[in-house]
């Protein structure tokens, strides 16, 4: 089993909010951690963030040759194993009508066997200008559809992660309000 190194990108506003939990909630599991944060206040640049962490990602799979990219406000509740014959994970919801949403962008696992994914899905977010929410997913999405039959790919649930339910995934993440609820605090 792959024990993979966890990556995350965020603002300054989100690192101080979510960073320090996040990080803890990794490496309380046996993770190696990265939290890229570019050093802006910028909480209108959401879908800038959300993007950065893919657009680096070609460059850790450099130096890491498994990694998970998260959210930053996610816990680790548990290690977080991938069996060594996936080049790739992601979380499908091939059931929304919206390309955008078909793949989540919160959780993705990528080994350095699967650069050639990574780097499409850069190479998608730097041709898009200026970056709307959502273009992260779409470019993992179309990605997924060109390059899918080249790569073994785990497919993830909500066992692994989830934002519904607190007390079951691996992997919490809180989202909107339940960011500041007891439960999500805990949740570490």
């Amino acid at each position: 089993m792959i024990r993979p190194h966890i990556f995350a990108a965020c603002d300054n506003s989100y690192y101080k909010l979510f960073a320090a939990q996040f990080i803890e909630s990794a490496e309380a599991n046996g993770h190696t951690v990265q939290v890229f944060c570019n050093g802006e206040w910028a909480l209108d640049r959401r879908a800038h963030h959300a993007a950065m962490r893919f657009r680096i990602l070609p460059l850790i799979l450099l130096c890491h040759p498994a990694v998970l990219v998260l959210d930053v406000d996610s816990v680790v509740r548990e290690p977080i194993e991938i069996e060594p014959e996936f080049d790739l994970g992601v979380f499908p919801r091939l059931d929304k009508a919206d390309e955008a949403k078909r793949i989540m962008g919160g959780i993705f696992y990528c080994t350095d066997r699967a650069r050639e994914f990574a780097l499409s899905v850069a190479q998608r977010l730097d041709v898009a200008d200026p970056i709307q929410w959502g273009d992260d997913q779409l470019a993992l999405w179309r990605t997924y559809e060109d390059l899918r039959g080249k790569f073994r790919i785990k497919k993830f649930t909500t066992r692994t992660f989830d934002w519904e339910n607190p007390t079951r995934p691996r992997i919490y993440t809180a989202k909107g309000l339940r960011k500041i609820k007891p439960e999500f605090i805990r949740a570490a």
